[in-house]
């Protein structure tokens, strides 16, 4: 019989911080410049994003942008060529809290939107405990400026233990360097844009890659079970030139075909818009924000989005290049999704007690409603809140650059050769898969 014995280190993700409210100080929001084929942003943006407001206790909430939002006079200007961003870094917020300023990086509360409408215990609301659905067992409690953003608790959980990390290769830095890299990524595509400040109909589009078509001579690990390279920031980014793989999963099969445009994706939005500079896009309910670790050591990581919103700064740099800024992608995940997502990486049974406290973190901390954004106290709560800061870089993909991607499966053995393989028999310490 083979003993796997980092199963009980596991546990100890999610053990004994299930319940325990978050604290915190205001933000800085991000007000800053937007250049616009070289001029300074203008007075319209002066007071920062348009989504910042006070509410009816006088507090400021990062509420959740909507289509209501769209600017009811254009700039003029002429339709630039479709711009394509692969996402350059992500920022799940598990820096804790008290380090954010040292490290440079932000914490979970300040990421997000107020996804529900209401604000409930936020520390920069003080005295105000509004619920927009009903969680009988807890009262989970908002981040700065009333955001919703529940599963940025786990990254916070997750950083702390090295488990997840250094064995699933689910942390914010393992991502970041693949990003880097170009071993995996998000295409983002902003198309019948004029350039300018405001622009009420755009379209947007969000597509999986699966890293860059010709890679680095460099690597973030050379393989799953050994040590990050830490010193991937000072490698070169990859160049805008640099074409990407595209999933054909991601792809409309029935969009219509542009010359050597990738064509139109089934996380699209034909009614986007910009103002003041941010775009704002709806996404449609089930497509996945997906890092596609097939083709790198670690898996990557699959959240499956309901009620998803994305914004971003969009930048026009001097050498005529565009970047996205002060990006944020928001949704909701159901809980049987967000579990389906770590059995995807082999995160199963086989983990033992560690699975289970995983899915009752889950189930217990649904703060919000999957199907409408309205406030419905006496109603159960059914979803987990997410929010994603990022940035994006200008970047290329073609229609040639579609290629099928693998779908995700269930449970898979995982990636890392010293923890337990599918199919294991948990002893009775629940720390304990015994493999035959």
């Amino acid at each position: 019989m083979k003993m796997h014995w980092p199963v009980a280190v596991a546990i100890s993700i999610f053990a004994c911080s299930v319940f325990k409210p978050p604290v915190g100080i205001a933000r800085d929001d991000g007000r800053g410049e937007v250049k616009d084929a070289g001029l300074a942003r203008d007075a319209r943006a002066s007071e920062g994003p348009w989504w910042i407001a006070s509410d009816e206790h006088g507090c400021e909430r990062a509420r959740a942008p909507t289509s209501q939002d769209r600017p009811t006079v254009d700039d003029v200007g002429n339709d630039l060529s479709p711009l394509y961003f692969a996402m350059s870094k992500i920022v799940l917020g598990g820096t804790p809290d008290d380090k954010t300023a040292s490290s440079g990086s932000i914490n979970w509360r300040d990421i997000g939107f107020d996804m529900d409408g209401v604000c409930t215990n936020s520390a920069s609301c003080p005295g105000v405990s509004d619920k927009a659905c009903l969680n009988a067992a807890i009262t989970p409690f908002d981040g700065r400026d009333c955001r919703d953003n529940e599963l940025g608790k786990l990254s916070e959980l997750a950083a702390a233990s090295p488990v997840l990390a250094e064995l699933f290769g689910y942390s914010e830095e393992d991502w970041n360097c693949e990003l880097h890299r170009g071993g995996f990524g998000v295409i983002l595509k902003i198309s019948n844009y004029n350039g300018k400040l405001d622009d009420s109909s755009v379209r947007f589009d969000m597509y999986t890659s699966t890293g860059l078509q010709l890679l680095p001579g460099w690597n973030c690990r050379d393989s799953i079970d050994k040590p990050l390279n830490q010193d991937w920031p000072s490698y070169a980014d990859w160049l805008s030139s640099a074409h990407w793989r595209i999933a054909e999963q991601s792809v409309d099969t029935s969009a219509v075909r542009l010359g050597d445009q990738v064509p139109n994706s089934v996380a699209g939005d034909g009614t986007a818009f910009v103002r003041d500079g941010y775009f704002f896009a709806k996404i449609p309910d089930g497509q996945p924000l997906w890092f596609d670790g097939e083709k790198t050591p670690i898996p990557g990581f699959r959240f499956l989005m309901r009620r998803g919103v994305m914004v971003g700064q969009l930048v026009r740099q001097p050498d005529d290049s565009w970047v996205i800024r002060d990006g944020t992608v928001a949704f909701v995940v159901l809980p049987a999704d967000h579990v389906a997502a770590f059995q995807q990486i082999g995160f199963c049974e086989n983990m033992c007690n560690a699975f289970g406290t995983m899915k009752q973190y889950a189930e217990s901390q649904v703060d919000t409603l999957s199907g409408t954004d309205q406030i419905q106290p006496a109603i159960p709560c059914d979803a987990l809140s997410v929010g994603i800061a990022f940035e994006a870089r200008q970047a290329t993909a073609t229609t040639s650059d579609v290629v099928v991607a693998s779908d995700p499966v269930l449970c898979p053995d995982p990636r890392h050769p010293s923890l337990p393989r599918q199919g294991c028999t948990c002893q009775a310490d629940g720390a304990t898969c015994l493999t035959p």
